[in-house]
C-alpha cells in the first residue's frame, strides 16, 4: 500500500467519523458507540461506554480476540478537546490505558511476499497533540517471550515529524522460556561480511528524557540481568541516528553511557564514544571506547585505568570476509591491588592479519610474591580451527621454561607440545624443593565428554637436591574413554631409587609394581636418617586383588629438630609385610628400637561382604612404654549394613599398668566405646619423659575410666570421664627440693558434642584443699569456660627452697574463685586472702611478719588492701592491677617508722608513696620520712661509684633496665623535728644531720632541698675538729650539691682564744679547700693553731719548712683533678702531683702509671739545691698484690723491697649513748 492511497483512506474516514459525530454528539451517543462496537466489529466486546465524545469518553472491559490473539483490556479513557479539530489539529489531553493484556494464540502462517519498495516520508492531514499517555500493568504473552511493564507515561506531538517529549517506564519485565542444552559443534573461526541494507526512515523523530528503570531479564527460573535505562536525547532522520547520553546501569556490574552517531546506507559511516565503569574488588575499572570511520576501515581505540591501566589502537574491515585486523595493545609498569599481589611490568600485545593467518605476539612480565619476577614472550598463529604457538617462554623462578606446540579447537579441545626446563630452582617454595631443574616433557592433552586424555611422554628432567643429583624419565598416558591408567616411570637420587610400573583398568583389573631403595634417607629429607627398601605388588581382578608388599627399614632415625621425643628413643628398624588377597591376607610388622620392640600380627578374610580378623601376638613401643597384648582381639566388619566391633580386650604396661577396651562398636547411626586404664606408672613415666622435673620417682600410680556413645549423622556426643591419682610424695627438683604430698588427686566429668563438665579435688598438706566445677566450650568459633575454684589453706612454707637465699617464708593462702569468658583470656573474679604472711631473705634489709592481705578480682581488675609489719613498724599495700588491654599496677605504699638493718646501721622510714607501672614507664611520688637513723659506714660499697647513665661500655648492649624509665618525684625527709636522731659515722665524721631533699628522675636525676649538719665532729689533720656550719644544698644534679662547710678546732682547746678551721665551699666535685682563724693571721700559724693548738711555729728552719712543706701538699691535693684529666689526656694512669719527705727534705713530686704495674715518680726538692740531692727519680715495679721493688736514684741509687700490710682495728663501736632509750 503506497503512502497516497494511505491519505485517501484516511481522508474518507475523517469524514466518515465527522458524519457519525452528529449523531453520537445526542444523548444517545455512548449507547449507540457500545452497540456498533460489538455489533460491527468481529471479535470486540465492550462492557460499557461512559462520557460524551466531545470531551472524556471511556470504555470498559474492552476484549478482542481472533484465532491468532487475544487482548484483553481492563479500561481505556480518552479525553480531547473537540475545538482544536477546527484548527485542524488533535488535541488529546489524556489517554490512559489500564491493564492491556495481549495473548499470541497461534503463530501466523508464513507468507512469501515481495519486499516492498521503500515509501515516502508519512504526513498527517492534522497535527496531534497528545499531553498525556498512561498504560498501567502492560502485559505481552507469545511462546518466545513474555513481556510486562508496570507503568508507562509519556507525552509527545506529531505535526511535521514525531516528537517524544518524555516518556517514563517502570518494572519492565522479559521473561524467556529455559534454553535447551544444544549439542557440540565443532568449533570454527570464520566471518561471512553481513550485507548493508539501506535503511530509511518514513518519518522523523525525536525523543528525549526517556527513562525505563527497574529492568529485569528472566530465563526459566533464573534472573539473568537487571538494569536501569536511560536516553537524554535521540533523532532518527531518514539513515541518520544520532544519540545522547544513552545510559545503562546494571548494579555491581557495569555502568556505560554512549553517545554518537550512525548512518544506516552506504557503508555505515559511525563516530561512537562508550565510556563504562565496572566495579572490582571494592575498586573501579574505568573504561572508553571510541569508534570512527566506517565498516569497511573502523579505526578502534581503548583506554583503560582503575585496577588495569592499558590502552588499544586498532584498524578492521567488516566488510571483507577476511576480516583483517590489527590491533596493538600497550599497558604500563603497575600493581594489580587489591584483585591480587601482583605487579605487572610494562609490556605489549598485538594482533596482525585476516581471517586464518593471525598473527599474535606477547611481551610481558610481573613479580609475584614468592616467586621470582617472571618474563613471558609469546609468538604464535591462529588459524580458523587451530592456534600454533610457535614460542611461549617464561622467564622464573632463576631459570626459564619454553614451550611449543598446536592448541587445536575444531571438534574438541586438545593440546600437543613440548615443554622444556632450564635451571629452574623451587626453593622459594620450601627449602626442600629441588633446584636447577632441567629437562624435556612431551605431552599430549584432548578433552572429551567423559573426560581428559592425557599422554605424558619422553618424561627428562635433572637437577639437584640439597646439592645432590637427581634424575625422573618415564611416560604415563591416561584416558578418560577407555578408562585406563599405564604409567612407567624411573627416579634417582644420590643412592636413593625408586621405580613405578603399572596399568589400571577401572574397575576391572590392576597391574602395578612399585620398588624403592632408598640407602640414604637424609638425602630426600636431612631430618631424617637411615634407609628404607622394599617393593609393593598388586596384580588381580579389581575386586580381588593379590598383594605382596614388603618393607624393611634399616637405622631410621629423626634428628631432634624434628621430633626430641623420637630422637630420644632412637634408631628404628624393622620389617613389614602385606600379603594375601582381599578373601585371605595377613599384616606382619617387627619394628625394633634400642630399648623396646613392636611386633604386630594381622590376619583378615573377606567373604559375602564381611571381613572378619584378628590381632594376635603384638606389643607396642609408644614413647618409653611397651603395651603388650594379652588376648587375641576380634575384629568383625559388616558391609551391608555397616557395622564394626572390637572384642574386649587388654594391653599391659609396665609395672602391672593395664589399659582395658571393653567395647568399641560402630555403625553409620552410632558408635559406642567403654575403656579403661588402671595402675599406669604415672610416676615412672614423667621420671623419664621430663627427668629434671622431679628428684627421684615416685610410685604414683593413674587410673582413668570412660563411657560414651558419639552420633555420625547429627554429631552428636555423650559420655562420661573419670581420672584419679594414687597418694605419693612427688619431690620437685631445683637448688633445693620441694616436696609436696599428693593425698588425694581426682576428676569427674561429663562431655558431649558442646562441652566438658569436669569437677576436681586435689588434697594436700602443702597446697591444702583445692576443689573445682569446670565447664569448658572447647568446639564453638571461640572457645570459653565457666569455671569456679576454692583454695583452702595453701601452704608458702614448702615453697622455700625455690627461692634463693630465704631465710622464712611463711602463709597461707585461701580464697574462691570464678572464671567465665573466653578459654585464651577468661574473666577473673573472686577473693584471695593471705594470712600471717612472714618474709624474712638475706636479699632484704628488713623481715616482713603479719602480713594480712585482700585480693578482690573483678573480670580483668584485681584490687587488694592489706596490712603487715616491717621489722617493727606497722605498714599498709593498697592498689590494683588492670590486665585487660595491658598491665597497668597501681600501688600505695604506707608505713610507720619500719626500722631497717644493714650492717652496722639502722633506719627508721616512713614511706608515704604512690606506685604506677604500665609497660612504658613507672610513676612513683609521695614522701619519704626518716625519724631515727644510726649509721655507720666503715667503707664505701662498690656500687657506690658507678658511671653515668649515659655511659654505653663497647660490646656490651644498651641498657633497658625499668630503672631507665621510672619517674619519680619523692620529697625525703630527714629529722624534720631537729630532734638529733638521725646520726652519721663515717671516715671521722660524727654528726646528727637534718634536712630535706626533693629527688626526681626524669628528665635527668636532680634533687632540691639542704642537709644540715648539727653537732657534727670531724677527724682531720689529726684533730677531732667542731663542725660549727655544715650545709648542704642540692639545685640541680643530685651529684653535684653545693657544699658549705667550716670546721674548727675545740676553742678549749685552743690557746689565745684564737679560732682556727678549715672552709669547704662550692661544687662537690671541684670544692674549695681552705684555712681560716679569728683573728686572721697568716697560713702556716693558722695550720700551726689547727694541728697544734698554739701559734709558735718553733725557732728552728726545720719547723718553718715542715709547715711549709705541709701547706704545700694541702695545696698540691686540691688539683687531683686537673692532673688525672692531663694524665688521661697523655695516656698515663693516676697521673698525680703530691708531697714527699718531711721538713728540708720536702719534695714535689709528679707520678703516674706507665703500666699496669709499673710507676714512674719524678720528685724535685723545694728547700735544697740540686747538689744536695734535691732531684730523684724512683721507678716501682709490683711483684705482687702487696710486695714491690723500688729502685731510686738521686745521690745515690737505693733498691728497696716493700710488702705492705695494714693493722686493722678491732675495737668493738661505740653503743649508743642513748641505746637504751625507748625509741
Amino acid at each position: 500500500m503506497s503512502i497516497n492511497r494511505l491519505a485517501k483512506g484516511f481522508l474518507i474516514l475523517l469524514l466518515t467519523l465527522l458524519l457519525i459525530i452528529a449523531v453520537v454528539l445526542s444523548p444517545l451517543g455512548a449507547p449507540l458507540i457500545n452497540y456498533a462496537a460489538n455489533k460491527y466489529v468481529p471479535g470486540l466486546a465492550v462492557d460499557s461506554v461512559s462520557g460524551s465524545p466531545l470531551s472524556e469518553l471511556t470504555l470498559e472491559k474492552v476484549n478482542w480476540q481472533n484465532e491468532q490473539w487475544q487482548v484483553k483490556v481492563s479500561s481505556v479513557t480518552l479525553a480531547h478537546e473537540w475545538t482544536c479539530l477546527l484548527n485542524s489539529k488533535a488535541c488529546i489531553t489524556l489517554l490512559q490505558v489500564s491493564s492491556p493484556h495481549i495473548k499470541q494464540l497461534a503463530s501466523a502462517e508464513s507468507t512469501d511476499e515481495e519486499p516492498s519498495e521503500p515509501g515516502g516520508e508519512i504526513t498527517l492531514p492534522l497535527a496531534i497533540a497528545l499531553d498525556k499517555l498512561k498504560i498501567s500493568d502492560a502485559r505481552f504473552e507469545s511462546p518466545a517471550i513474555t513481556v510486562q511493564a508496570n507503568q508507562l507515561t509519556s507525552s509527545a506531538q506529531w505535526i511535521d515529524s514525531l516528537q517524544i517529549n518524555q516518556l517514563t517506564l517502570s518494572g519492565l519485565t522479559l521473561m524467556l522460556p529455559e534454553s535447551e542444552p544444544q549439542p557440540p559443534s565443532p568449533v570454527a573461526i570464520t566471518y561471512q561480511a553481513p550485507a548493508l541494507p539501506e535503511v530509511h526512515t518514513p518519518l522523523t523523530l525525536q525523543a528525549n528524557d526517556v527513562q525505563i528503570s527497574n529492568i529485569r531479564v528472566i530465563q526459566g527460573e533464573q534472573e539473568v540481568a537487571a538494569l536501569d535505562v536511560a536516553l537524554q536525547q535521540t533523532q532518527i532522520q531518514d539513515s541518520r541516528i544520532a544519540l545522547q547520553a544513552l545510559s545503562v546501569n546494571m548494579e555491581q556490574v557495569i555502568n556505560a553511557s554512549l553517545d554518537g552517531e550512525v548512518t544506516l546506507s552506504g557503508q555505515y559511516p559511525l563516530n561512537l564514544t562508550l565510556i563504562a565503569d565496572l566495579p572490582v574488588e571494592q575498586t573501579t575499572q574505568h573504561a572508553e571506547l571510541s569508534a570512527a570511520g566506517d565498516l569497511s576501515d573502523l579505526a578502534l581505540n581503548i583506554n583503560s585505568s582503575g585496577l588495569v591501566s592499558a590502552e588499544v589502537t586498532g584498524k578492521a574491515n567488516l566488510l571483507s570476509d577476511s576480516l583483517p585486523v590489527s590491533l596493538h595493545s600497550r599497558w604500563p609498569a603497575q600493581a594489580l591491588n587489591p584483585l591480587a599481589a601482583i605487579e605487572l611490568d610494562s609490556g605489549v600485545l598485538s594482533v596482525q592479519g585476516q581471517m586464518g593467518e593471525y598473527a599474535i605476539q606477547l611481551d610481558g612480565g610481573a613479580t609475584i610474591p614468592d616467586v621470582s619476577p617472571v618474563k613471558v614472550s609469546l609468538a604464535a598463529l591462529l588459524s580458523e580451527r587451530s592456534l600454533a604457538v610457535s614460542a611461549l617462554n617464561s622467564e622464573l623462578l632463576e631459570g626459564e621454561v619454553t614451550n611449543s606446540g598446536v592448541l587445536y579447537f575444531s571438534d574438541s579441545l586438545s593440546w600437543e607440545g613440548i615443554s622444556r626446563l632450564t635451571g629452574v630452582d623451587l626453593q622459594g617454595f620450601s627449602e626442600f624443593a629441588p633446584t636447577n631443574v632441567n629437562g624435556v616433557v612431551k605431552a599430549q592433552v584432548s578433552l572429551s565428554d567423559k573426560g581428559p586424555n592425557v599422554l605424558v611422554s619422553d618424561i627428562r628432567l635433572s637437577g639437584e637436591h640439597l646439592e645432590e643429583m637427581f634424575t625422573l624419565t618415564g611416560d604415563a598416558v591416561y584416558s578418560a574413554n577407555s578408562d585406563i591408567m599405564v604409567a612407567n616411570l624411573n627416579g634417582a637420587l644420590a643412592e636413593n631409587h625408586f621405580s613405578a610400573v603399572g596399568q589400571v583398568f577401572n574397575q576391572q583389573y590392576l597391574d602395578a609394581l612399585v620398588a624403592i631403595d632408598l640407602q640414604r634417607l637424609a638425602a630426600l629429607y636431612p631430618e631424617v636418617s637411615g634407609q628404607l627398601a622394599g617393593s609393593v605388588a598388586i596384580k588381580g581382578p579389581w575386586d580381588a586383588p593379590v598383594i605382596d608388599s614388603k618393607l624393611l627399614l634399616t637405622d631410621i632415625l629423626a634428628s631432634a629438630r624434628l621430633s626430641q621425643a623420637a630422637a630420644n628413643q632412637g634408631p628404628l628398624n624393622g620389617e613389614i609385610t602385606i600379603t594375601g588377597s582381599l578373601a585371605e591376607h595377613a599384616l606382619n610388622a617387627n619394628l625394633q628400637l634400642p630399648e623396646h620392640t613392636t611386633t604386630l600380627n594381622l590376619d583378615g578374610q573377606w567373604q559375602n561382604q564381611q571381613w572378619q580378623g584378628q590381632l594376635s601376638d603384638t606389643q607396642l613401643a609408644l614413647l618409653n612404654t611397651v603395651w603388650e597384648l594379652q588376648s587375641d582381639v576380634a575384629l568383625r566388619y559388616e558391609a551391608n549394613p555397616q557395622h564394626f566391633t572390637v572384642s574386649q580386650h587388654c594391653w599391659e604396661a609396665r609395672e602391672k599398668g593395664n589399659l582395658c577396651i571393653n567395647a568399641v562398636d560402630y555403625t553409620p547411626e552410632q558408635v559406642n566405646w567403654d575403656v579403661q586404664a588402671s595402675a599406669l606408672p604415672i610416676g615412672l613415666w614423667i621420671d623419664e619423659l621430663m627427668p629434671d622435673l622431679l628428684v627421684e620417682r615416685n610410685k604414683a600410680t593413674l587410673n582413668i575410666t570412660t563411657q560414651g556413645n558419639f552420633d555420625p549423622a547429627s554429631e552428636k556426643v555423650a559420655g562420661q570421664l573419670q581420672i584419679s591419682v594414687s597418694p605419693d610424695k612427688w619431690q620437685l627438683a631445683g637448688n633445693e627440693p620441694v616436696t609436696i604430698d599428693l593425698d588425694e588427686v581426682s576428676f569427674d566429668g561429663q562431655f558431649d558434642e558442646q562441652q566438658v563438665a569436669l569437677s576436681g579435688n586435689i588434697t594436700s598438706p602443702q597446697i591444702g584443699t583445692i576443689t573445682s566445677q569446670a565447664t569448658v566450650f572447647p568446639f564453638t568459633e571461640q572457645p570459653s569456660i565457666d569455671a569456679r575454684i576454692n583454695l583452702a589453706n595453701w601452704q608458702l612454707a614448702p615453697f622455700k627452697p625455690l627461692i634463693a637465699r630465704m631465710n622464712e617464708l611463711n602463709g597461707n593462702i585461701n580464697g574462691e574463685l570464678k572464671l567465665d569468658g573466653p578459654l585464651s583470656l577468661p574473666q577473673v573474679n573472686g577473693q584471695l586472702t593471705l594470712n600471717q604472711g612472714e618474709i624474712n631473705s638475706e636479699d632484704l634489709p628488713v623481715a616482713v611478719s603479719q602480713w594480712q592481705q585482700t585480693i578482690n578480682l573483678n573480670g580483668a581488675r584485681a584490687d587488694f588492701e592489706g596490712q603487715f609489719l616491717l621489722g617493727d613498724g606497722p605498714g599498709t599495700l593498697n592498689g590494683s592491677v588492670d590486665w585487660q588491654d595491658s598491665l597497668l599496677v597501681d600501688l600505695a605504699v604506707k608505713g610507720d617508722a619500719f626500722t631497717v638493718n644493714y650492717d652496722d646501721s639502722r633506719v627508721k622510714v616512713s614511706p608515704d608513696l604512690q606506685i604506677n607501672l604500665s609497660p612504658q614507664n613507672v610513676d612513683i611520688s609521695g614522701d619519704i620520712d626518716i625519724p631515727y637513723a644510726r649509721v655507720k659506714i666503715n667503707e664505701l660499697p662498690p656500687s657506690a661509684v658507678s658511671p653515668s647513665r649515659d655511659v654505653h661500655l663497647r660490646g656490651e648492649p644498651p641498657s633497658e633496665a625499668l630503672v631507665d624509665n621510672i619517674n619519680a618525684d619523692i620529697m625525703v625527709t630527714i629529722d624534720e623535728d631537729e630532734r638529733e636522731e638521725v646520726r652519721l659515722d663515717a671516715f671521722g665524721l660524727k654528726a646528727t644531720l637534718s634536712g630535706g631533699v626533693n629527688v626526681q628522675t626524669q628528665p635527668a636525676l636532680t634533687g632540691y632541698g639542704d642537709l644540715r649538719i648539727i653537732n657534727g665532729r670531724y677527724e682531720a689533720y689529726g684533730q677531732n675538729l667542731i663542725i660549727r656550719t655544715g650545709e648542704v644544698q642540692f639545685n640541680g644534679p643530685l651529684d653535684q650539691p653545693i657544699l658549705l662547710v667550716e670546721a674548727i678546732r675545740d676553742p678549749e682547746l685552743t690557746e689565745d682564744d684564737v679560732i682556727a678551721g678549715v672552709r669547704v665551699e662550692g661544687p662537690a666535685n671541684q670544692p674549695s679547700v681552705s684555712l681560716f682563724s679569728e683573728p686572721g693571721m697568716d697560713q702556716a700559724r693558722n695550720l700551726a693553731y689547727l694541728l697544734n693548738g698554739s701559734g709558735g711555729l718553733g725557732g728552728g728552719q726545720m719547723d718553718e719548712n715542715s709547715y711549709a712543706a705541709m701547706l704545700i701538699g694541702f695545696g698540691l691535693s686540691s688539683s687531683e683533678s686537673l692532673t688525672s684529666n692531663v694524665g688521661n689526656a697523655l695516656g698515663i694512669e693516676d697521673l698525680s702531683l703530691s708531697t714527699t719527705g718531711q721538713g728540708s727534705d720536702t719534695k714535689v713530686a709528679i707520678s703516674g702509671k706507665i703500666a699496669s704495674n709499673l710507676t714512674v715518680r719524678y720528685g724535685v726538692g723545694m728547700f735544697s739545691d740540686e747538689d744536695s740531692g734535691g732531684q730523684e727519680v724512683a721507678l716501682r715495679y709490683q711483684i705482687l698484690s702487696n710486695l714491690y721493688l723500688e729502685i731510686v736514684r738521686s745521690l745515690y741509687t737505693t733498691v728497696d723491697l716493700y710488702y705492705q700490710f695494714t693493722l686493722g682495728d678491732n675495737k668493738p663501736a661505740n653503743a649508743d649513748e642513748d641505746g637504751s632509750k625507748q625509741e
